[in-house]
């Protein structure tokens, strides 16, 4: 009698008709039972709302005494003022109770019922297996023969990182320039990159398996192995049925790139032809076609990766879309230093400003063209230092160029000597000339020019101009040719000194009468 009464009183609790209870409905809350979900319930009766329902089902489950775990769990249908229910007890033990208001559109009360009985009926049987000691020991086991095995793995990963690292940095074959840059260093960057991902890949694999098993040796546990193998199988097969959709993109765009390949070779043969003389065209001269050939690459290659863009798998989506508009903005940003060097650096090409070889001063620095690029130029000094210079910086400023000369005359180099008034001007030109015609390098065939480039107040300015041989020893024959200059005034007693006065002199200084012209033999 008691016990009906219970059983009344339960179903009045699950169930209670409209016309009695106000009954609100509410989100599904799920009635979890070691790492189990036994029903879901959906029904707020009077006060109780369905995670109130939840938590009294809990409390009850967890009072059951341990001799009830192996009774067989009981289904009973119930009906109170017209509502069907079912009540789920073990050994008579009320347990919960479900009414058609908890079950979603189109599910059945008897078999959600009895669905919800068997799963319980599993969460007891876990529940009384993981008291066993023998489960216990042998989880115990097979974690701790899992954990050696992962160590191992780990350690080895850590072992062939290390070994391809090395390999990788070993790598010196040559690939060719791209853009006046060498694209060795960026593939070194990319390998590393790759093998750190592939490891850091295969270790995550390595715990996520590992953490499956030691998840799966336990009854309490062996639900979330189930979840995170489904997860593992549910990936394989979205990943599987991503690659065979993209395949035919993959093809398109394979296909763009050998053509792209093909025509950017053809490009480099008609530039390479262009730039040893070997094929010449009159709108374009052999200076500028390497320079041309790196643009018409990288317009290619752009326009290529334009065509293939829409093939490339996942370009449509909202992430590609997301990382392509993050890209421009970076573009965007950093760019407008590199444009300037770019354009800069096309201004020094098409307008010929100098070339590979030549021997170039561009404010304080001297020396011969090593590289010209598209964002620098690279001079070597003559003291073996290679200078670096911004393109924005050549075409901001004055550049000498010494390989650029008169081709029927030589090159020039030119030197200045500040002489006394004291001294008769045609000795002087005698004795540069003579400077001249002993210095090793100069062309004799070619007489030197002297000017009187000023009367300053103290001193006349006296440059001598002389023709050379060979423009890169330039500053050799300069320096013998300064050398000589001081041989020739010693020899004849001329001051090279310019004076300086602080007070008018007892007398002019002027050259004395009988002294104009007294010069040495110039040498036939």
């Amino acid at each position: 009698m008691l016990r009906k009464l219970l059983l009344l009183l339960a179903l009045v609790a699950v169930a209670w008709p409209a016309e009695q209870s106000a009954v609100e409905e509410a989100e599904p809350v799920a009635v979890t039972v070691w790492n189990r979900t036994i029903a879901e319930l959906r029904t707020s009766i009077d006060d109780l709302t369905p995670e109130e329902r939840v938590q009294r089902i809990r409390r009850r489950l967890e009072a059951l005494p341990v001799d009830l775990l192996v009774r067989p769990i009981e289904v009973r249908p119930v009906s109170v003022a017209g509502v069907d229910g079912r009540l789920l007890s073990v050994g008579g033990e009320l347990i919960m109770g479900l009414s058609q208001k908890d079950l979603g559109q189109g599910d059945d009360l008897e078999a959600t019922a009895q669905l919800a009985a068997k799963r319980l009926r599993e969460a007891l049987d876990a529940r009384i297996e993981q008291r066993r000691p023998d489960v216990l020991l042998r989880g115990g086991l097979w974690t701790a023969g899992a954990s050696v095995v992962l160590g191992l793995v780990l350690w080895l990963l850590v072992r062939l990182h290390r070994s391809f690292g090395l390999r990788i940095a070993a790598i010196g074959f040559a690939l060719p320039r791209v853009a006046g840059l060498d694209p060795l260093p960026v593939v070194r960057g990319l390998l590393r990159l790759l093998l750190r991902f592939t490891v850091w890949l295969a270790a995550a694999v390595a715990v996520y398996l590992w953490l499956t098993l030691v998840l799966a040796q336990f009854p309490y546990t062996s639900p979330l192995a189930g979840v995170l193998g489904h997860q593992v199988v549910v990936f394989l097969g979205y990943l599987a049925d991503s690659i065979v959709r993209s395949l035919p993109g993959l093809g398109m765009v394979l296909v763009i790139l050998i053509l792209t390949r093909m025509a950017a070779r053809a490009l480099d043969t008609f530039f390479t032809s262009v730039a040893d003389g070997t094929l010449q065209i009159a709108w374009m001269l052999p200076e500028t076609a390497q320079a041309t050939r790196r643009i018409a690459g990288i317009v290619l290659w752009l326009f290529a990766l334009t065509v293939a863009y829409p093939y490339i798998p996942g370009s449509s989506s909202d992430a590609f879309k997301g990382v392509s508009v993050f890209a421009g903005l970076l573009l965007t940003l950093g760019s407008a230093g590199m444009v300037n060097q770019m354009m800069s650096g096309l201004v020094v090409v098409y307008s010929r400003m100098m070339k590979p070889g030549d021997l170039v001063k561009v404010g304080e620095v001297t020396g011969r063209v090593t590289e010209l690029g598209f964002l620098s130029t690279k001079v070597r000094t003559p003291t073996g230092h290679e200078v670096t210079l911004p393109n924005a910086i050549l075409t901001g400023t004055s550049v000498s160029n010494f390989s650029r000369f008169e081709p029927s005359a030589g090159p020039v180099i030119a030197t200045t000597v500040t002489i006394g008034y004291d001294t008769p001007w045609r000795q002087v030109h005698a004795l540069l000339a003579l400077a001249a015609s002993r210095t090793a390098g100069v062309v004799q065939e070619t007489k030197p020019e002297i000017l009187q480039t000023a009367l300053s107040d103290f001193y006349v300015e006296y440059q001598l101009r002389c023709r050379i041989e060979r423009v890169e020893e330039r500053l050799r024959i300069l320096s013998a040719l300064h050398a000589q200059i001081q041989d020739a005034f010693n020899e004849f007693g001329v001051q090279i000194m310019s004076p300086h006065f602080e007070c008018q002199p007892a007398q002019n200084v002027v050259v004395p009468p009988g002294k104009h012209a007294p010069a040495p033999a110039s040498p036939d």
